[in-house]
């Protein structure tokens, strides 16, 4: 009787054995950890907001602070100057620090904004238009914003606050939100805020 060779075949069976082991191994595992992530949803608490110590040209000038109503209610006021239309041509940064034992590790993350105006509300959805209203943006606000002159009063952070994303780092994180000319990726402002992210 001739021998039968059978190592190769062998192999190739074991390899696809220890594929099927391990698919049945992780995949559980990896949609156990996606379901996790989508059902936990991360609150934004934001305390502070300040301005950029660079704010390159100016021309997208936003001086807002925070004013506390009750122990629960903190409320932005401000003035916001535009001296071009928030629109296509302003693209932008969100440029995250988080802070440790050392103080804040700066540039954490870089989020690009290709057209600022339409990504942020993309973003911030209800909280945006709110915003714009309270500071005399006729409804329904939508992009680009029209320069000009804008007075922020009493608009509640809660609005902001409603806003959840999907489960992410907990901890204190200062966002910059930057303003770019887009033909030439010159800053045109920037505004600053420093936010508390924790557990929905």
């Amino acid at each position: 009787m001739l021998p039968v060779k059978f190592p190769a075949a062998i192999r190739c069976c074991a390899m696809g054995l220890r594929a099927v082991f391990l698919a049945l191994a992780v995949v559980p595992a990896c949609l156990a950890q996606i379901t996790w992530l989508l059902s936990t949803k991360t609150k934004i608490d934001i305390y502070e907001y300040r301005k950029c110590p660079d704010q390159g040209t100016g021309e997208m000038d936003w001086n807002l602070r925070l004013h506390r109503v009750s122990r629960d209610l903190l409320v932005v006021e401000g003035n916001i100057s535009l001296s071009e239309p928030l629109d296509e041509n302003i693209s932008g940064n969100i440029i995250v620090a988080e802070k440790g034992n050392g103080g804040w590790m700066e540039r954490m993350f870089v989020f690009k904004l290709p057209n600022l105006c339409a990504d942020i509300h993309l973003i911030l959805g209800s909280g945006w238009t709110s915003f714009w209203e309270k500071a005399g943006v006729a409804p329904p606000v939508k992009c680009p914003i029209q320069k000009g002159n804008y007075t922020v009063t009493d608009y509640s952070t809660k609005e902001f606050e409603k806003n959840t994303i999907p489960r992410s780092r907990q901890g204190t994180f200062k966002v910059d939100l930057e303003f770019l000319r887009r033909s030439t990726q010159k800053r045109m402002g920037c505004i600053s805020f420093v936010m508390n992210t924790k557990p929905q």
